[in-house]
């Protein structure tokens, strides 16, 4: 006899618009250039030409059975995928989409089981991402016991804007079909996922006052410190809030 498990994922309708999952891309200034972060994968890619390197992603995912909007999907993919480090309100979130700092990718299936539907992101520009303390937060968490979640990516990674330009410049979002491999603040060569590939695109596409929403995302200020602390750990973590 076959049991059947209770469903863990869901479709959002948003105004005649199915919503499988979401993120949030962010943007922020280093080294004195406009960068895009992304978090690299605990998990090498499994096959193709680049199987077993590991490749860089936005933080997103489903939408859980609990999760009543795009927004607190977002919020909490975001503060799974980078390590606790950086925790934007639902409220700060819902102000990103009233600004149209905002577009959703089509055809959007995160598994074989999971229904098609759009992949809601939020484009926002942050004052403050600190790899330090996310470094600091992956080492504290590798001496605890904690949800899974927890341990999806394994290193900060940010892209200049001036790169991703230069990279789509001649290309169509149809061109899109693998993986891009893009260059970050080290000049390195990074592999970018299908996903987020498609969002860089269409977030350097998407015109908002004259400019494109990689340029002119919504600015999240007020940005607060806090230092948390995990079971009986002394050693203690640090979250970035918006």
């Amino acid at each position: 006899m076959d049991i059947q498990k209770e469903p863990t994922e869901k479709l959002l309708i948003i105004e005649e618009r199915k919503y499988n999952s979401a993120g949030v891309l962010i943007i922020n200034k280093y080294m004195n250039k406009d960068c895009v972060v992304l978090f690299k994968s605990a998990l090498p890619i499994p096959s193709g030409v680049n199987k077993g390197m590991f490749y860089c992603d936005i933080p997103g995912g489903g939408i859980d059975v609990k999760d009543d909007s795009l927004e607190e999907t977002a919020s909490r993919e975001l503060y799974e995928e980078s390590k606790k480090l950086l925790s934007i309100s639902k409220t700060k979130l819902a102000e990103v989409r009233k600004n149209d700092s905002f577009f959703d990718l089509p055809g959007r299936r995160l598994s074989g089981k999971r229904k098609a539907g759009l992949f809601a992101c939020f484009v926002c520009r942050l004052s403050n991402v600190s790899t330090k303390y996310y470094n600091l937060n992956r080492e504290l968490l590798k001496k605890v016991k904690i949800d899974k979640v927890f341990y999806e990516t394994i290193e900060v990674v940010k892209i200049p804007i001036n790169n991703i330009k230069e990279y789509f410049a001649d290309k169509k979002l149809s061109d899109i079909k693998k993986q891009c491999e893009i260059k970050d603040i080290n000049d390195n060569s990074q592999n970018v996922t299908l996903l987020a590939s498609k969002c860089l695109y269409l977030a350097l596409n998407k015109m908002v006052n004259e400019k494109s929403l990689l340029e002119d995302s919504f600015k999240l200020s007020g940005s607060k410190e806090i230092p948390f602390k995990l079971d009986e750990s002394k050693d203690k973590g640090m979250t970035i809030r918006y």
